[in-house]
């Protein structure tokens, strides 16, 4: 979300999945025009990739997978409107992950010259086609420990994304455990996981924990909800 210092429109809801199979391929988003001047809007669909860094890449989406109306809009002041977003795209084998873009133009419907650079307002709201039967299957990985520094790997080999809520994560090796939790985990707790992508991240071991000698040997779980 990009802002400038008065909503000029709310986009909702934020997130919304497709769930294919259940007779039903279409879901609907709704804008809505919080300020005293007309705006105009223009919506568009990406591809959702993201890079182990938590870096998003969004190439656009195939010709013919999805059937997004409108693309273009004016909102009244006050006035509501759905966006209907309609998968054309056929049988999937994983869950795919986008991201709808509403776009605030700058246009000027008084046609006055203002001085000064004028902000526009940007969502970003998720989109997930999916089925029931697609789930998420995490694991992970010690890949280097730096200066009290443990670069981890989150893999999930499932079809369907999970996000890290309440997160809990344990190290152990011989009768040695670790267990970590709440902000001791930022910046990794709360974090999504993509289908059949993987994340890096780095946790700073709290300084009770320095003599332990954790390495690559040492095993990992993780418990969330």
């Amino acid at each position: 979300l990009l802002s400038n210092f008065t909503l000029a429109f709310s986009l909702t809801p934020l997130s919304q999945s497709i769930v294919l199979g259940q007779n039903n391929d279409t879901v609907i988003y709704q804008v809505s025009n919080k300020n005293k001047e007309p705006i105009a809007l223009e919506v568009s669909l990406v591809k959702r990739e993201m890079l182990k860094s938590g870096k998003e890449e969004q190439p656009e989406v195939k010709d013919g997978q999805f059937l997004l109306y409108p693309t273009q809009l004016i909102l009244k002041p006050g006035q509501k409107r759905g966006i209907k977003v309609q998968w054309l795209g056929g049988k999937i084998s994983s869950e795919g992950a986008y991201r709808i873009k509403v776009e605030q133009l700058p246009i000027d419907f008084k046609k006055e010259k203002s001085s000064g650079i004028k902000l526009l307002l940007k969502y970003l709201g998720a989109l997930y086609v999916t089925k029931d039967s697609f789930k998420p299957k995490l694991s992970a990985s010690i890949v280097e420990v730096v200066d009290g520094k443990v670069l981890i790997d989150v893999k999930n080999a499932g079809k369907r994304h999970k996000i890290l809520r309440s997160l809990e994560l344990k190290l152990s090796k011989n009768d040695q455990k670790i267990e970590l939790s709440g902000k001791e985990l930022k910046g990794i707790d709360g974090e999504n996981i993509l289908a059949e992508m993987t994340r890096r991240f780095e946790l700073v071991l709290p300084q009770k924990y320095g003599s332990y000698g954790v390495n690559k040997a040492w095993g990992i779980k993780l418990k969330y909800d």
